[in-house]
């Protein structure tokens, strides 16, 4: 779906480049108006997804990670209410383990340059946000921690983790533990990298679950189990959680695992307040063999996969996914029948906005049901930007109270990956698909959306929904994939949608249909 320069340097991606349609806009989240309401919290108080109507947030940055080369490489630790303990080669401590054996609440341990190969146990944290246990690497990323046996497990409320590289050394363990102790979280600008497992692996202790965890900046990435044939390719998820009850993933990057990119519910649980914010989730052909994968396989199922059993009640895990671009999730495999960018099914409600999805099999899955595990009930999607995908959006099993909003739907590809004519029949089947053994369910709205066509698709049924043909008197750079409008698509009426994707304010009476306000 989208493309970028990757950080880590034994794998180059010379392929990728930004992906040109996200907006330039870095302002944060602020409220407005419109179906749901601004989920960020402060800046290090992660805040569950909410994904329930209230205010409409601007844009914040342009959908893309913080890039290395914008950090500094010296920087402070944070101080934290107790003394500062100091690891490495003639400091108080030799090893990160004797660190955190001294360690106590408010504690800030700050780690020398170096390679540290140890497996460890965070088991006392803080106790509250003032008095947090803070493990930082002295210079980001210049302190590795590798382990093919877990590199680091944490056991314990309140705890920060920043500024380390975290090297799983092929093993078949997770690389990054947090369990069900692990309240109030942090793991901010770290790599994480060469595992048989998860990259990071939250919760799943009891049903009880923990709470409030924040992923800030990092790049998670390599992340392969199986072997190279594609029907042997088995879960190695960048990230995956499960029982959680407020879960944000901010400005990060994910890429080339086996599994998903995200996967939240997994023993299919209660969970809840799952929010991915400025991130960048992906897949593509593998620049250079790696743990039994060959060079150009492309591994992964999904950027996001939702999963929950029905539960006692009115309960609905509730998603909110902005300003995130997902994309590669592009053919069939023996291993999946189907990859999509977000795979949203089992009793599920939320917001998708301001993303870009492109270059996938399926851009938007969104799946219904009955049975034991539920299905989407309450999904809003605006001003999202989806192109080169072979489905821009699969409705299945008649999914909920579905709203698609101002979104633009952009080229469309075929099995073979080329382009379809905008007057196809396979064009305009393609945009809405019904598929799974189903197709939209009650509830269903789409308005003021924009298809590069001569016709909509059948399941555009809002007055407001326009196609129009790929004219260069239309678009500003419709090869270029920059689908701002340069001629007025007015539509006949608002539908609450109160700014464009660039947070620019839209006409109340007859707005610019599609993502952008011209």
């Amino acid at each position: 779906m989208f493309a970028l320069v990757c950080a880590f340097a034994c794998w180059t991606l010379a392929a990728c480049s930004e992906d040109p349609v996200r907006a330039q806009d870095a302002a944060a989240d602020a409220p407005d108006v419109d179906g749901f309401k601004a989920s960020e919290g402060g800046a290090d108080a992660p805040a569950p997804g909410d994904g329930q109507p209230g205010a409409e947030s601007q844009p914040g940055t342009d959908g893309q990670p913080g890039k290395d080369g914008g950090k500094p490489t010296t920087y402070a630790c944070p101080p934290g209410a107790g003394p500062k303990l100091e690891v490495g080669a003639g400091k108080a401590h030799a090893t990160i383990a004797s660190a955190l054996k001294a360690a106590k609440a408010g504690d800030t341990i700050v780690v020398a340059d170096g390679v540290y190969s140890e497996s460890l146990t965070v088991t006392s944290g803080g106790s509250a946000a003032a008095s947090r246990l803070t493990l930082c690497a002295a210079h980001r990323r210049k302190a590795t921690i590798r382990s093919s046996s877990r590199a680091l497990k944490i056991s314990a409320p309140w705890v920060t983790v920043l500024g380390f590289v975290l090297d799983g050394q092929w093993g078949s363990k997770d690389i990054v533990q947090a369990d069900d102790k692990a309240d109030n979280l942090i793991l901010r600008d770290l790599e994480i990298h060469s595992g048989k497992a998860d990259g990071i692996d939250i919760g799943g202790g009891s049903a009880g679950g923990c709470t409030q965890i924040l992923i800030d900046d990092c790049t998670i990435h390599h992340l392969l189990a199986g072997s190279a044939s594609a029907s042997n390719q088995l879960d190695a998820h960048c990230i995956v959680a499960t029982d959680i009850k407020g879960l944000t993933i901010r400005d990060t990057e994910a890429y080339y695992c086996s599994g998903d990119a995200v996967q939240v519910g997994t023993d299919r649980d209660r969970w809840d307040g799952l929010t991915i914010d400025r991130c960048k989730l992906w897949t593509g052909p593998l620049p250079a063999a790696a743990a039994g994968f060959i060079k150009g396989e492309s591994p992964g199922e999904n950027a996001l996969d939702t999963k929950a059993n029905v539960q006692t009640g009115t309960w609905k895990g509730t998603v909110t996914l902005r300003d995130s671009v997902f994309y590669g999730f592009d053919l069939q495999s023996a291993y999946i029948s189907n990859r999509s960018a977000l795979n949203l099914k089992d009793q599920i409600t939320g917001l998708v906005e301001r993303c870009t999805l492109y270059d996938n099999e399926i851009g938007l899955r969104i799946r219904g049901g009955t049975g034991a595990r539920g299905g989407v009930d309450g999904l809003l999607v605006k001003n999202v930007v989806l192109y080169r995908n072979q489905y821009h959006a699969r409705l299945e099993d008649e999914a909920k109270n579905v709203t698609f909003h101002h979104n633009t739907f952009g080229q469309l590809i075929d099995a073979a990956q080329k382009v379809l004519a905008p007057s196809s029949s396979l064009y305009l089947s393609n945009a809405y698909k019904g598929g799974g053994g189903g197709h939209e369910g009650p509830g269903w709205v789409s308005d003021n959306n924009l298809f590069v066509g001569s016709n909509k698709p059948q399941r555009a049924t809002g007055a407001g929904d326009k196609a129009t043909l790929a004219t260069t008197s239309t678009w500003v750079n419709y090869v270029g994939k920059d689908y701002h409008l340069k001629a007025n698509q007015n539509a006949a009426k608002g539908v609450g949608v109160k700014v464009d994707r660039d947070g620019k304010a839209r006409l109340a009476s007859t707005p610019d249909v599609g993502a952008y306000e011209r």
